[in-house]
């Protein structure tokens, strides 16, 4: 598995297996709002507040979630589903050679990022390491939901935001 970037503004395409599972697309180039294409949805991931720390999730324009970034620098991903609330953190791992790793709110790592920087088209790509499946949410769903606050960070922390 893995996400291909298809613009230098962030936007990228999630491949298993060479096929295409979902998209995202940047509203404008210099926007942090972005709209994903995943099976037959789509899902809308805008800015909630002044400060650029809070986004909400729209599916089929109904909220189901928010991205939040704390002041560690870590995402927390909040999903509200029929049953119960679903809590998962990204967290940003290594210096040169970044990664990511979502955790479950018991700690358990779901899904590792791997980065690849191309300084010819500046822009990541990330190889996609599943540890853990989850009944909880789907996990194509989730992947792309890592790779928006992934690039978010790698953005902010290069200043570009």
């Amino acid at each position: 598995m893995n996400i291909e970037s298809t613009s230098s503004n962030g936007s990228f395409t999630f491949y298993n297996n060479g096929v295409s599972i979902s998209s995202l697309q940047f509203i404008k180039w210099y926007s942090k709002e972005a709209e994903i294409k995943y099976l037959d949805s789509t899902i809308k991931i805008m800015q909630d507040g002044f400060w650029g720390t809070k986004y909400k999730i729209e599916k089929d324009e109904q909220n189901v979630g928010k991205i939040t970034m704390n002041w560690k620098s870590d995402f927390l991903l909040e999903f509200n589903t029929s049953e119960k609330s679903l809590n998962y953190t990204l967290k940003c791992k290594g210096f040169a050679k970044t990664r990511f790793e979502l955790h479950d709110d018991k700690g358990n790592i779901i899904i590792i990022l791997h980065s690849n920087m191309n300084w010819k088209k500046f822009n990541y790509n990330y190889e996609v390491e599943v540890n853990t499946i989850t009944d909880d949410y789907d996990i194509n769903e989730l992947i792309s939901y890592c790779g928006y606050a992934a690039n978010l960070y790698l953005a902010m922390m290069a200043g570009a935001v």
